[in-house]
C-alpha cells in the first residue's frame, strides 16, 4: 500500500469516526423517507464498507459481472422489441407508456432492474469494465461486446449516461491515433445523418433542452445545504418531497454533501480520492461524469459502489504490477551504466 493510500484510509477512518459521533448525538432535519433500515444508517460507513468488499474482488469476478451486464442487455433488447418496460411486473413510472411516441426517451426499458436509471448505470459499468479489459479480449469479442453495450445505451436511453460514455471513450483512447483517425470521420458522418432525430430525443421532443426537473431539484438541495452547511442531515440520506413526489439529489456529490454536511464530506472525499481514484481518473471518468446528473456512486453498500471500487482497485494493482516489471527490466541497465 502506497503512502498516499495509507493517508487516504486514515482520512476515511476519521470521516467514519466523525460520522458516528454526529449520527449518535445529532438530530436529523429530515427523517427516513425511504422507510428502509439502510436509509436510517450513516451511509458513509456503508460506502467505506463497499470499498473493503470491492478490495476482495478478483479480475475473474469483473469478467463475470460484464457477462451479467450483457445478459441484462439481451433482456432489455427483448423488452424493447416486445414493447414493455419490464418482463417482471415493475411499474412504469414514466410520463408515457411505451409505444405512445417514437422518442427513445419515452420507450426506455428496465432490463432486470427496478428502473431505467439503474439499468443505464449497469450498462455504464459494463462499458468501463470492457474498456479496462480491452487488451485481454480478442477483437471480435471486444467489438461484439461493444455493440451490445451500445444497444444497452439505446434501450435504457439515459442522456447523461450516453454523454458520459462518449466522453469516457474519448478519454480512454486519447493517445490512440488509429481510433481517432477512423473514429472522428465515422462519428461526424453518423452525427450529420441522425442529427435531427438525435436532437429530438435529447430534448424529449421539445424546442429547447429539458432538464427533467433537475434545475428545481438542484435548487432545493442547494438551499437545504445552505441552511445546514456544516453537518447536513446529521449523516442521514436526504430525500425531499417536491410537488408531491420524493426525490434524491440526482447528483451523487450534492447528495453526499447535503446529507453529511461540508466537514464530513470534504474529509471523506479526500480519503476516497487517495484510496480509489488517484492516478485512475481517466478510467473512472464515465462514472464520475454520470454521477454529476444522476445518483451513480455513493449509494452505500450496493452493487454500484462495490463493483466500481473493485474495478478501481484492480486497475491500481495492475498499474503497480507493470511498474514492478518495468523496474526489474531497467534496473540491470542502470546498474551496468553506473559500473
Amino acid at each position: 500500500m502506497s503512502g498516499a493510500q495509507k493517508i487516504g484510509w486514515g482520512l476515511l477512518i476519521v470521516a467514519a469516526l466523525v460520522t458516528t459521533i454526529v449520527f449518535t448525538f445529532g438530530r436529523p432535519v429530515i427523517e427516513n423517507y425511504e422507510n428502509s433500515i439502510a436509509a436510517g444508517f450513516p451511509y458513509i460507513l456503508l460506502i467505506i464498507l463497499s470499498l473493503i468488499v470491492g478490495w476482495g474482488f478478483k479480475k475473474s469476478d469483473l469478467k463475470i459481472i460484464l457477462v451479467c451486464v450483457i445478459v441484462e442487455i439481451f433482456v432489455g433488447i427483448a423488452e424493447y422489441i416486445y414493447g414493455i418496460p419490464s418482463f417482471f411486473g415493475v411499474q412504469n413510472m414514466g410520463d408515457t407508456m411505451i409505444g405512445d411516441t417514437d422518442l427513445l426517451y419515452f420507450n426506455r426499458v428496465f432490463g432486470l432492474s427496478l428502473n431505467s436509471s439503474v439499468y443505464a448505470f449497469k450498462v455504464m459499468l459494463g462499458l468501463v469494465i470492457l474498456l479496462y479489459l480491452d487488451k485481454e479480449l480478442s477483437r471480435k469479442v471486444f467489438l461484439f461486446a461493444s455493440a451490445l453495450i451500445a444497444a444497452g445505451f439505446v434501450t435504457s436511453f439515459n442522456r447523461t449516461a450516453i454523454i458520459a460514455a462518449v466522453v469516457g471513450v474519448a478519454i480512454h483512447y486519447r493517445k490512440n491515433w488509429r481510433v481517432w483517425l477512423w473514429g472522428i470521420p465515422a462519428a461526424l458522418i453518423a452525427l450529420v445523418a441522425v442529427a435531427p432525430y438525435l436532437m429530438e430525443n435529447f430534448t424529449r421532443g421539445r424546442d429547447e433542452f429539458d432538464w427533467s426537473g433537475r434545475d428545481v431539484v438542484f435548487a432545493n438541495f442547494l438551499s437545504f445545504l445552505n441552511d445546514h452547511f456544516f453537518f447536513g442531515n446529521a449523516t442521514r440520506k436526504v430525500w425531499l418531497y417536491l410537488n408531491g413526489d420524493l426525490y434524491h439529489a440526482h447528483n451523487s456529490y450534492l447528495e453526499l454533501v447535503a446529507s453529511n454536511g461540508m466537514i464530513i464530506s470534504l474529509i471523506f472525499l479526500a480519503g476516497y480520492y487517495l484510496v480509489l481514484l488517484r492516478g485512475r481518473l481517466s478510467l473512472a471518468a464515465p462514472i464520475l461524469i454520470y454521477s454529476l446528473f444522476q445518483y451513480g456512486i455513493f449509494w452505500g453498500l450496493v452493487f454500484h459502489d462495490i463493483v466500481f471500487a473493485a474495478l478501481m482497485f484492480h486497475a491500481l494493482r495492475e498499474h503497480r504490477q507493470k511498474a514492478r516489471e518495468i523496474k526489474k527490466i531497467i534496473s540491470p541497465q542502470y546498474l551496468a551504466q553506473e559500473t
